[in-house]
This record gives C-alpha cells, structure tokens and sequence, in this order.
C-alpha cells in the first residue's frame, strides 16, 4: 500500500500540535436550578469568577 505524502500519521499530527501548544477544549454543562441570583453566588464561589454572561433566565461561565 503507498502513503499518501497529503496524510499524516498520529505521531506526526501530535508533533506539529506540540509546537503551536496545547488545544482549548470546551464542556458545556446545562445546569436547571430554582433560584437564579442564589446559584450564581454558588458557582461563582465555586469557579473563583463572575459570570461572562448574565441574564434573567441564565448565566453562562467561560472558565
């Protein structure tokens, strides 16, 4: 089987990654609660920052 020169292997991949740094990688969590102001002081104490995002219905932390 020929290779193909345009592809490249994991190692190869991990190795170009490697010199520009490290990915970011995102998780979005969906959390319903009851009292709005109440749980955002929590998870404000929690991640040590403010929400980005703050809205009747919604907070929203980019940590």
């Amino acid at each position: 089987m020929r290779s193909r020169p345009d592809l490249q292997t994991g190692a190869q991949a991990r190795q170009r990654h490697s010199l520009r740094g490290p990915a970011m990688k995102r998780l979005h969590v969906h959390v319903s609660v009851d009292d709005i102001p109440r749980s955002i002081g929590f998870y404000s104490a929690l991640f040590a920052a403010e929400p980005a995002v703050i809205k009747s219905d919604y907070a929203k932390w980019m940590l």
